[in-house]
């Protein structure tokens, strides 16, 4: 409901149900028959679950100026679309070459409970965006991104065998590729409910409990190594010598002090927060990650 009531008309939603057991597709249908602007995109597919759901949506729905990820439980503000509208045009208009490169609108947004009660802000994030800063941390979430026809097919992965998240890598190859424009204006409620909320719901404390928890004691950074190797796999040879030589140092899987010692004296942020930062400084320290 809320997205259908953005107050920027011009807009279409196509919407996959990704194996519902309960009356989703019941519900979707009566909103499909009353508003034109609703498709259900249909297939046979079953549940893909995240993010190839999202992948899937990218690949069949009909070429458009813009598009946007939404989740089944946030909630848009009704200004959403047309503020991220007015900021891409605004870009585009910036640009003389003729030539139009891959965009990406992130906005700020609020955390809240099931039952409306404000949790806290997203952070502010920093305009000036590099590709260092993509590497292990997300500078937004996929419900709060706006992107262009050419972000959208340069983001699509040549394979499915990578569960990386879609937000991940749309956020990477706007970077690598071209440009993410930072609005910090919440344009969104995300929703917490009370079964599912996390450690980045709480203080410094726990936030650095969970990172040593799933990181340093857990598979996560394993993870993370692996989605920087199919991006280096997928994207290499397009990207900037800089970007590229950045990407190998934290790709490798060679076991070598001097590339530990690389890693660990990097010079510049990779995480915003200090202590994200110390927990990934000793990973690479230990030839954890």
């Amino acid at each position: 409901d809320s997205i259908l009531k953005q107050d920027y008309d011009n807009i279409h939603v196509y919407v996959r149900d990704d194996g519902s057991k309960d009356n989703t597709v019941e519900i979707l249908e009566k909103y499909e028959k009353t508003d034109k602007r609703v498709t259900i995109v249909r297939d046979n597919l079953g549940n893909l679950g995240e993010p190839y759901s999202f992948y899937r949506l990218m690949t069949v729905c009909p070429a458009g100026d813009y598009y946007a990820f939404a989740d089944q439980d946030d909630e848009w503000k009704k200004e959403k679309i047309r503020y991220a509208a007015e900021t891409l045009i605004c870009e585009e208009e910036k640009n003389v070459s003729g030539t139009k490169k891959p965009l990406l609108y992130i906005s700020s947004y609020e955390y809240c409970t099931e039952d409306g009660k404000y949790i806290r802000d997203f952070p502010k994030q920093n305009p000036d965006v590099k590709f260092c800063h993509v590497l292990y941390y997300s500078i937004g979430s996929g419900f709060t991104m706006v992107f262009n026809d050419e972000e959208r097919k340069i983001s699509i992965p040549a394979h499915l065998n990578c569960m990386e998240l879609h937000d991940r890598r749309l956020q990477r190859t706007a970077v690598a590729f071209g440009k993410v424009i930072i609005d910090n204006r919440s344009t969104a409620k995300h929703i917490r409910y009370q079964d599912s909320v996390t450690a980045d719901d709480s203080s410094n404390e726990k936030l650095f409990v969970s990172w040593l928890k799933n990181e340093f004691f857990g598979n996560k950074a394993c993870e993370e190594k692996k989605f920087l190797r199919d991006f280096m796999q997928q994207y290499g040879k397009k990207l900037s010598r800089h970007d590229y030589r950045t990407l190998r140092l934290f790709a490798t899987n060679k076991k070598n002090p001097i590339i530990y010692l690389s890693k660990v004296f990097y010079p510049h942020r990779l995480r915003t927060r200090f202590l994200g930062e110390v927990v990934l400084r000793f990973m690479f320290l230990t030839g954890k990650l």
